[in-house]
């Protein structure tokens, strides 16, 4: 409803704070909805396995947080190495390939057990998972803002960024209740077993999600050239 008054609004002003015309490029449209994907992955993923260390295994904020650390490490990794790749093979290819590997990463995290190995259950799966969506990143805001023309850039890229935090914020929600509504029909032994069961399906779901910006991704329309700032075109 918001959203619809927002762009009523908005098509009766002379300078409106988002020019319509941007919701005609393809790019764009997609490229929201692939950020908003992202949204989702990172903050669910972040957040069950959070609750899963916390409040399931018993660790405490200081010792969930030093397990996630490296999750941040490789994911900030993998932005930097995405300046040099996307040169290569474009912001479609990499927008793919790290979807379908952040997927993958988030199916493996959905087998989250009772009596975990912090490696195979936890390290391994967030690390492949963060890979996948550090390398997703700049691509999808590369393939976004292609032919948005200068003065309207920076709202074109107010848009993913607001698009990355709805899908956050609606995601989570989504996912959750999932969660909740898993454990509360389960016929699992312990509350605790049944809890474990909701965070997987959940996940289950979010990798799912991934595979869906994979198959969006491949609608966009890579841009001609892309040269990261501070290189030169020959480069």
């Amino acid at each position: 409803m918001s959203l619809a008054l927002f762009v009523a609004v908005e098509a009766t002003r002379p300078d409106p704070l988002i020019p319509l015309a941007l919701f005609k490029m393809a790019n764009l449209r997609i490229g929201n909805l692939v950020m908003a994907i992202l949204g989702v992955t990172m903050t669910a993923a972040l957040y069950f396995v959070a609750l899963y260390l916390e409040q399931l295994l018993g660790e405490s904020a200081l010792v969930a947080g030093l397990s996630l650390l490296p999750m941040t490490v490789v994911l900030v990794a993998a932005g930097l190495a995405s300046k040099k790749l996307i040169v290569t093979f474009g912001p479609r290819q990499l927008l793919v390939t790290g979807a379908l590997v952040a997927a993958g990463g988030l199916a493996w995290l959905s087998r989250l057990s009772l009596h975990p190995a912090y490696i195979a259950h936890v390290l391994a799966p967030t690390l492949v998972t963060a890979a996948g969506l550090g390398l997703m990143l700049l691509p999808v805001t590369v393939a976004g803002v292609s032919g948005v023309v200068t003065e309207d850039a920076g709202a074109a890229s107010g848009l993913l960024n607001a698009a990355r935090q709805v899908g956050g914020a609606l995601g989570l929600a989504v996912l959750f209740t999932i969660a909740q509504s898993v454990e509360r029909g389960s016929t699992l032994s312990t509350r605790t077993a049944a809890t474990v069961h909701g965070y997987d399906l959940a996940i289950l779901v979010n990798s799912g999600v991934l595979l869906v910006a994979a198959m969006l991704a491949l609608l966009l329309h890579d841009p001609e050239r892309y040269t990261p700032a501070g290189e030169s075109p020959s480069a």
